[in-house]
């Protein structure tokens, strides 16, 4: 996807499920990078489990709004 920053400058941005334990849908579901869009990589059983929880991140290059940030961009939770 493409989004404006600051100065009208054109930002790729790139989704990514999130390589966490916690994570429990990242082995069952992939994602296209440059959209977003989510698919399924099996098929599921309700009857075994009703509902996941899948954690995306969406990263761009812009540089950060965050202080001290030395205009990099996001790469983490602030410090």
């Amino acid at each position: 996807m493409i989004d404006w920053a600051i100065n009208e400058r054109v930002v790729e941005v790139h989704y990514y499920v999130v390589e966490s334990p916690r994570n429990e849908g990242k082995d069952f579901f992939e994602i296209n990078m440059q959209t977003g869009e989510v698919f399924t990589k099996v098929i599921f059983d309700r009857e075994k489990q009703g509902a996941y929880a899948l954690e995306v991140e969406a990263r761009d290059a812009a540089p950060s709004a965050r202080p001290n940030s030395n205009g990099m961009p996001n790469s983490g939770p602030p410090q």
